[in-house]
């Protein structure tokens, strides 16, 4: 074996340390990087958790650019735990609560439309906070705080008609659940209503409604006619979330009230009336955004005060090992629907004389299209723009009311079909009672222009597109006075479309008056051809 060279073997050594170095310092400079890498990460991670809040916090802020889209502020998150409900309410989710005798609970209200009349109950509408349904009394309750307790206590003692306080109970004493019908005389009074007031704070078990709802106590105004249906109760009901800025908020959740004795005309008044009632609440009621099913799921099952249904999980009574509380209470819950309709207290909707001394809807314009807007959304139909380009969709529904006002419109449509070409306009013929409201809404939303007989049918003419019209054909000898034929005109629903101002509306006599001036005569079908194309050329101006 040769002997090993020394100087070689220092070389190689002092090679080897320096390799060793450069790997070292190699893997120090990785690593100082990687730290620095990271610190960044974690700025950027926390400077992003901040935008997100700053950007919820603005997504809060009520937005009034536009009158007609954003009335209210959108909806917040809840601050519920929503994946573990204890129960269902009429098919709501409802969570266990309980509070103690250091932190109990209580109800406040907030009223409005106070005449200081013995009537002012027709007016008043509230919206309630912490309102309670007692499912043993089958009665709604608020539970009044020390504050509100001792405050009504000295309201008692002072002259009421110089002191008035909206946020009381002891002034405000109740509501009408629905709209008025005249022909009802003094049995409106059934409607006559407020929650039980509890004399003290609630400490206890109860179930709470998911929070994102809004508890509406109604009545139907009568729901199997679906022009009442639209506008007696939808329209008000949407009216009362708008009041109190719920309408984007939160999902409406209904409760429906049935007298004692049922009112003339009424859902529960007949039971053919229930079972068309029921139909009509399955067909329109998703327009609100409300599951059909939570207000029955066959005519003797419809939902009411009297009529309900509460689900509980049992895990829950065995883990408290005591009964299920009797109070399910909603955060947010609101009534009063009496001067919300479209015809209000004082009239009925066109066929007597006095109906038309006296205007319900004025200055309403901008939330009867937001009204429209809400009930597209809720069923999924676009929001769009009328086409101004052509050819315009000229739509005539056919047969939507009953009796002398059942028209087919057949020399109408033929006169419009010969007197404009195809580049001009596209005529639809459609028996909208036999479609669903979803294709309704969507056939309406797209016409430029409408013709319909007045009557409850005509409803879906409120689904046209902003500057569009609406021909509405009238009996010019139907009206009445106190009852009795009058033989004036009985232009049904003049109030609510004359101030609908998303369309132009244009009224066309039936022609029973005289057989010169009949619908179907040449001189009537000439009017209405000059007045389509007039409509045309407006609408190609826009």
């Amino acid at each position: 074996m040769a002997p090993l060279n020394a100087s070689s073997s220092s070389n190689d050594h002092k090679k080897l340390m320096r390799e060793s170095s450069k790997s070292m310092l190699l893997k120090i400079f990785i690593l100082l990087l990687l730290i620095d890498i990271f610190s960044h990460f974690a700025f950027f991670a926390k400077f992003m958790n901040s935008n997100e809040e700053l950007w919820t916090e603005a997504n809060d802020i009520p937005n009034t650019a536009g009158a007609h889209d954003d009335l209210v502020p959108h909806r917040k998150k809840s601050t519920q735990n929503k994946n573990k409900p204890d129960g269902h309410f009429n098919g709501i989710k409802i969570y266990h609560r309980e509070t103690m005798h250091d932190q109990p609970m209580h109800s406040t209200l907030h009223c409005v439309g106070e005449n200081f009349q013995e009537d002012a109950w027709l007016y008043r509408s509230c919206e309630f906070r912490n309102l309670c349904f007692d499912t043993e009394k089958k009665k709604f309750a608020l539970f009044q705080s020390p504050e509100e307790k001792k405050l009504s206590d000295r309201l008692h003692q002072v002259d009421q008609q110089l002191m008035s306080a909206a946020s009381s109970s002891a002034m405000n004493i109740s509501v009408s659940l629905g709209g008025i019908n005249l022909k009802w005389r003094t049995d409106h009074l059934r409607l006559k209503w407020f929650p039980e007031i509890i004399p003290h704070e609630f400490s206890g078990e109860y179930y709470e409604l998911d929070d994102d709802y809004l508890l509406v106590p109604f009545h139907s105004f009568n729901a199997y006619n679906p022009g009442h249906l639209f506008w007696d109760d939808f329209l008000p009901i949407f009216t009362l979330a708008t009041m109190f800025r719920h309408d984007k908020s939160k999902k409406l959740f209904l409760m429906r009230f049935i007298p004692e004795i049922p009112l003339w005309a009424t859902c529960d008044s007949k039971d053919f009336r229930k079972k068309r009632c029921f139909n009509m609440l399955q067909k329109f009621l998703p327009l609100m955004g409300i599951d059909p099913d939570s207000l029955g799921t066959s005519p003797d099952s419809l939902i009411s005060f009297e009529n309900f249904q509460l689900n509980v999980t049992k895990e829950k009574q065995v883990e408290k090992n005591s009964n299920i509380p009797k109070y399910v209470c909603a955060k947010f819950g609101a009534a009063g629907l009496g001067a919300l309709t479209d015809h209000g207290t004082k009239k009925i909707h066109g066929w007597e004389e006095n109906d038309y001394k006296i205007t319900q809807n004025h200055g309403r314009g901008a939330m009867l299209y937001a009204f429209r807007n809400f009930m597209m959304k809720n069923v999924g139909v676009p929001l769009k723009e009328l086409d101004t380009s052509g050819p315009h969709k000229i739509t005539f529904s056919v047969f939507s009311a009953t009796r002398s006002r059942a028209k087919g419109f057949e020399h109408q449509i033929e006169e419009v079909k010969n007197r404009f070409s195809s580049d001009e306009v596209e005529v639809g013929v459609y028996q909208m009672h036999e479609l669903s409201a979803k294709e309704q809404i969507r056939i309406a939303s797209e016409s430029a222009i409408y013709i319909t007989s007045v009557g409850g049918g005509s409803f879906t003419a409120s689904f046209l597109p902003f500057g569009s019209s609406v021909f509405l054909y009238y009996d010019d000898v139907g009206g009445l006075n106190k009852s009795k034929p009058s033989n004036k005109p009985a232009r049904l629903d003049w109030d609510i479309f004359n101030n609908d101002s998303h369309f132009r509306v244009h009224w066309l006599p039936m022609g029973m008056r005289s057989s010169k001036e009949r619908m179907d005569s040449q001189k009537s079908l000439d009017s209405l051809v000059d007045l389509i194309r007039h409509e045309l050329d407006v609408i190609t101006h826009l």
